[in-house]
């Protein structure tokens, strides 16, 4: 999903408020994570089931107060989720072309 025209809005929100993901009002090194976070919003918003595998846990902590979701750290903890098994039976590997 692109950003769209109207995160820059939020992001500067966010950003002058302190609201997730920054850290502190106007804390300038949270602006990349806020774009970013600003598609999860919208995404979730959509009703989409998102699944973030990440090793910032600072930034996540104050965000997983705010949607439903769920942190896995590290990658196999959340490739073992029942979940997630069940989708990975029901799918065809192929081989991977080498370049």
């Amino acid at each position: 999903m692109p950003v769209q025209l109207d995160h820059g809005q939020r992001v500067t929100n966010d950003y002058f408020s302190g609201a997730p993901p920054f850290t502190n009002a106007k804390q300038r090194s949270d602006i990349p994570d806020s774009f970013i976070w600003q598609t999860i919003v919208d995404l979730t918003e959509n009703g989409a089931k998102v699944y973030i595998i990440v090793a910032d846990v600072r930034s996540t902590n104050r965000q997983a107060k705010t949607l439903a979701w769920r942190r896995s750290k590290p990658l196999e903890d959340f490739v073992q989720t029942r979940s997630v098994n069940k989708h990975l039976k029901n799918c065809q590997m192929r081989p991977s072309r080498q370049t």
